[in-house]
């Protein structure tokens, strides 16, 4: 989990924004019937969410 956050860390605001939108639209087409029924992948989905969304919250924070 360490190394995930890192690559954040890196990563710009707007690149982070980016990337949980992605996640989202994952998550809407798979829960929609349009996309794949792999329950891990939109597992994975919402927990990579949570951790950008908690990077933001911490740049935001100091």
């Amino acid at each position: 989990m360490t190394n995930v956050m890192e690559q954040f860390e890196k990563m710009t605001e707007a690149d982070i924004a980016k990337f949980v939108t992605e996640k989202r639209e994952l998550i809407q087409s798979a829960r929609f019937g349009t996309g794949s029924t792999d329950v891990k992948a939109q597992r994975a989905a919402k927990r990579d969410i949570a951790r950008a969304l908690t990077a933001l919250r911490m740049r935001a924070a100091k």
